[in-house]
């Protein structure tokens, strides 16, 4: 089966960059999603020459670079104070807005420092040869009208920054139907899904028929196992979701392109769970 298994960096998400890249191609990841946060790559922390560096480990150590994750990054990280609180340093979440910068929030400012950083990360991209960034539409702060629309022009501005450098934004989601409603509306070849299967199995959508319904739009594949439909992000395997039939429905829609590993709640101790879930993610597309 033709496919790309990789993790994203944010399974080491209290380490830096090098200790995440050297730790997943350890366990086995030849595919890599690296997340665009401190302390692995935010796009002002790093010049030409840092890019350039970046891509090279990359290279040293087999790893292709899937795609370069812009989904979640930390008021602090763009230069926004947020409330005091005692994990402040380390949430992503530390806003009663909602969450950190998002295309809903209805701060004009909060929504500029989302545009303005997924802009930033597709330049990297650009410079680094990698050909998608991903991002997601932001969580419902207010009417949901007023979200729905702020999203929709705020995603249309990426993608059309995207296109012009021939770059594939991908909309991570929990909402299936709403990104499917912007993918119509801006209709580009540009904008993409990247289906999260444990946010389907939070959902209790069925998984399968949403990735037969999506698959000429699925650019990426994020997975982490569920138990009880609560959001643990687990390793694969130690949950309640049937990864054989899943990997079956990709194969039976001629998908190639990423599935790439999230399981950030490991971060305390990633290299097992790490492992582990490689290992289960091999032996199921090695039997198909």
């Amino acid at each position: 089966m033709d496919i790309k298994i990789g993790s994203l960096t944010n399974a080491f998400m209290f380490d830096d960059l090098e200790t995440a890249l050297r730790g997943l191609a350890e366990a086995g990841f030849r595919n890599v999603e690296i997340m665009c946060d401190r302390p692995h790559m935010y796009p002002g922390d790093y010049d030409y020459q840092g890019r350039m560096r970046i891509k090279a480990l990359c290279e040293e150590l087999g790893l292709h670079i899937i795609a370069l994750e812009a989904i979640h990054v930390m008021y602090s990280t763009v230069g926004i104070t947020p409330p005091a609180g005692p994990f402040t340093g380390r949430l992503f979440y530390p806003n009663p807005n909602g969450t950190e910068p998002m295309f809903t929030c209805l701060d004009p400012a909060m929504r500029q420092a989302r545009i303005d950083y997924i802009k930033q990360v597709i330049d990297m991209a650009v410079d680094m040869g990698v050909s998608r960034v991903e991002t997601y539409n932001g969580k419902i702060t207010t009417d949901p009208d007023i979200c729905y629309t702020l999203a929709l022009e705020g995603i249309r501005e990426c993608v059309h920054y995207a296109a012009e450098r021939g770059i594939t934004l991908l909309m991570e989601t929990s909402d299936v139907e709403e990104i499917f409603d912007y993918v119509e509306k801006i209709n580009s070849p540009y904008l993409k899904f990247s289906l999260d299967i444990g946010h389907l199995e939070v959902e209790r959508k069925n998984i399968y028929d949403t990735i037969r319904f999506l698959h000429n739009h699925i650019g990426n594949m994020h997975v982490d196992d569920i138990r009880r439909h609560q959001h643990y992000h687990m390793p694969i395997g130690c949950g309640d979701i049937h990864w054989e039939k899943v990997f079956e429905t990709i194969r039976e829609i001629g998908y190639t392109e990423g599935v790439c590993l999230e399981i950030y709640p490991y971060a305390l101790d990633p290299r097992p769970a790490v492992k582990e879930s490689f290992e289960y993610l091999t032996r199921i597309v090695s039997a198909l």
